[in-house]
């Protein structure tokens, strides 16, 4: 009935003191007492002061109605903790690119492409991009087109690339480190089946060394998380890491 147009906001309710809270999803539920919870940060940036007065505003509205106290937060507060929270997700915000090129300027059709990251688990989802996906159905990398033209499950027989980017979303990523090894070996295996070169975004060799150099780098990641108590790949980190 309130409508509320800034970030995502989570209600949730419990029915009596010292109970458990649980998420409000419809009018059959019965509560005691409620706690709206504002987003402060994603991707698209920090909550603004806009936002939060406008949260505040709507809670206020709600507890009149239902004739409940409100006990609401401290705005000057609220908009300090989404600027640091704002600078915590650029701080790790990664997202790590492994690029299968030709090593002539030639193309590779599609249709070879696929056979060979299908036979290595990956899947071709709707998004125009290559998935491969842990035992829980999460997302460890994925294997996007070089060129603008998305992968189409229906169009590749007719096309080819002159290369491929492996990308690993590393906030959203549990066990980050394990996908990386396994996203580089499954570049090395494509990349020798297509007698390609694997580079970075300026097109120079990765080697061993460099690829041990960018796995130091995600640990250091994954350990700047743990200590904000934020772990990669939990609910808390796919909220905070999307748009």
């Amino acid at each position: 009935r309130y409508k509320y147009t800034g970030k995502p906001v989570r209600w949730l309710g419990r029915a009596k003191a010292g109970g458990v809270w649980v998420d409000v999803v419809g009018p059959e539920q019965n509560f005691t007492e409620f706690k709206a919870a504002l987003q402060l940060a994603n991707r698209t940036g920090p909550a603004s002061e806009m936002d939060i007065a406008g949260f505040v505003g709507m809670i206020k509205n709600v507890a009149a109605e239902l004739k409940y106290q409100a006990d609401l937060p401290n705005e000057a507060t609220a908009l300090q903790r989404a600027g640091q929270l704002d600078q915590f997700c650029s701080e790790v915000d990664v997202l790590i690119g492994v690029n299968v090129i030709s090593t002539d300027g030639g193309s590779f059709p599609v249709t070879k492409i696929r056979a060979l990251v299908e036979a290595d688990g990956m899947s071709l989802e709707p998004d125009g991009a290559f998935h491969m996906r842990d035992e829980n159905v999460a997302d460890l990398f994925s294997l996007v087109n070089q060129e603008p033209r998305p992968f189409v499950s229906a169009e590749t027989k007719q096309m080819s690339t002159t290369g491929v980017t492996f990308l690993l979303d590393v906030p959203r990523t549990a066990n980050g480190s394990t996908a990386f090894d396994r996203m580089a070996a499954a570049a090395r295996r494509l990349s020798g089946a297509l007698q390609a070169r694997v580079v970075d975004d300026n097109r120079v060799p990765l080697t061993d060394t460099e690829l041990k150099r960018i796995r130091a780098q995600l640990e250091e990641i994954y350990a700047r998380m743990a200590r904000e108590g934020i772990m990669a790949g939990t609910p808390d980190a796919m909220r905070l890491f999307s748009e």
